[in-house]
């Protein structure tokens, strides 16, 4: 079963080192400006560490597993820093101190010490996971950018989140009474439906070219053989296949970008 367990992570790990996406613009220095991608990125790291958090439980502490964790977490570290050298933020520092607490806690897993995760430590770092979503798509409504890009990457991050959600349920099962619910018409089902509506309104867009729409066709095929097994997922988890495509999924998201 260890065995299994590896070789599953092998196919299964995070993308650790993902191409950033690419910037028009540049400061007078020479560094890259900070872009509405860059707060994007941080989203898609998050729930990337909390869907690893949960992982870690699910895979009995798994080392690769653990290691990815600190590995995520310096990547947003590295993100944050960058908006807070820039300007973009603009009145939405507090989101650095959220990420702060986030980074903190999602670093926090007990499994390795303990051999298990509590309800307190998966609470709280759910909470500061919301708090932190929160203010990152406050900054994004801030600057008020609607483009296919902008909605491909929205896109991605909400596969991303469904993809935490579902290694949550799987991984903590046992302990679900000790876990607040979602609200309502907040759920992994719900959120299914979402993305699919999402792709067939990007591919209605005027501005989307060729050759980015057939790729969407055959991203949202790949999320329509998904949607059923997340729609089941009260009655039957499969957090492997879920979220090895869910990220295959976002991969082939940000490549079109």
């Amino acid at each position: 079963m260890h065995l299994f367990r590896k070789l599953f992570w092998i196919l299964f790990s995070f993308t650790l080192g993902f191409s950033q996406f690419s910037r028009a613009e540049s400061q007078a220095s020479g560094n890259d400006a900070v872009t509405v991608e860059d707060v994007y990125s941080v989203q898609l790291k998050a729930y990337e560490a909390s869907t690893a958090f949960h992982m870690f439980t699910l895979m009995e502490g798994d080392k690769e597993v653990g290691d990815s964790i600190g590995d995520i977490a310096r990547e947003i570290e590295s993100l944050l820093i960058r908006l807070e050298n820039s300007s973009f933020l603009n009145g939405h520092e507090t989101v650095l101190m959220n990420g702060e607490t986030f980074i903190k806690l999602v670093q926090a897993n007990e499994y390795a010490d303990q051999g298990y995760t509590s309800i307190y430590a998966i609470n709280d770092m759910e909470a500061a996971l919301m708090a932190f979503q929160g203010e990152l798509r406050n900054v994004l409504t801030s600057k008020n950018i609607n483009n296919s890009e902008t909605q491909i990457l929205g896109s991605a991050v909400l596969v991303r989140k469904i993809s935490s959600r579902y290694a949550r349920l799987a991984a903590h099962w046992n302990a679900r009474t000790g876990i607040l619910p979602d609200k309502e018409g907040d759920t992994i089902d719900v959120h299914a439906e979402a993305v699919a509506t999402q792709f067939q309104a990007i591919l209605q867009r005027e501005d989307l070219n060729d050759e980015t729409r057939r790729s969407l066709v055959q991203i949202n095929k790949k999320w329509r053989f998904l949607t059923p097994k997340l729609k089941d997922y009260q009655e039957q988890t499969v957090p492997y296949l879920v979220t090895r495509y869910s990220k295959s999924i976002v991969e082939d998201l940000l490549e079109i970008i």
